[in-house]
């Protein structure tokens, strides 16, 4: 999944109208100053960088001379549930990390 800001405004009308947990994952094209992907995190998702205290992670770009700088690649999680832990995995081929989170229910 690849947004720029106008799908970004369509993915979150499209969640609003889901009942129950819902996972968001995939290439946002878009950091925290993205007014649109901060509109998201506002609604009620989270991401699991940030709530494992990763939020300083990069994603990409990867196999440049310079290291990656931008998280864009991400796991967003809703209410209900948890990121218990996210890591960037390279991947052959892509400019991108792939990223892995383990993702359960909200403890009570």
């Amino acid at each position: 999944l690849s947004l720029l800001d106008g799908e970004l405004e369509q993915l979150q009308q499209h969640v609003e109208q889901i009942d129950g947990p819902v996972i968001l994952a995939g290439d946002f094209n878009a950091t925290r100053q993205h007014q649109a992907f901060r509109e998201l995190l506002e609604s009620g998702f989270r991401d699991a960088h940030l709530d494992t205290g990763r939020g300083w992670s990069a994603t990409w770009p990867m196999g440049r001379r310079l290291p990656p700088f931008a998280l864009i690649d991400r796991v967003l999680v809703s209410d209900g549930l948890t990121a218990a832990s996210v890591a960037e995995v390279e991947i052959s081929g892509s400019d991108h990390c792939a990223v892995v989170a383990t993702i359960g229910p909200t403890p009570p």
